[in-house]
């Protein structure tokens, strides 16, 4: 089990997606993709932290981070759509 932090604060309650890097050894590698909502980066220098809380029992192989990619998309539209101040309400 893992814990990740961006600038000291937990991405615990942020949506999570895992896709597997590889369909035949699907502990091979993994991809978290987060969409982040409450935590988010700043301008500047940001610090990803990874924590090991625990291994799986029976898990001999080494856990080894090999890689981390970052990539940002920033929408310009909202996540829900709200009511506009010019609509009609009856």
């Amino acid at each position: 089990c893992i814990s990740l932090y961006l600038n000291g604060s937990s991405l615990s309650h942020e949506v999570v997606s895992r896709h597997s890097a590889d369909i035949i050894a699907p502990y091979v590698g993994q991809w978290l993709e987060f969409q982040l909502s409450n935590v988010l980066p700043k301008k500047g220098t940001n610090t990803l932290e990874i924590v090991l809380n625990g291994r799986a029992e029976g898990l001999i192989s080494p856990l080894v981070v090999e890689d981390v990619e970052i990539v940002i998309q920033k929408t310009f539209y909202p996540p829900r759509l709200t009511d506009s101040p010019h609509s009609n309400k009856t």
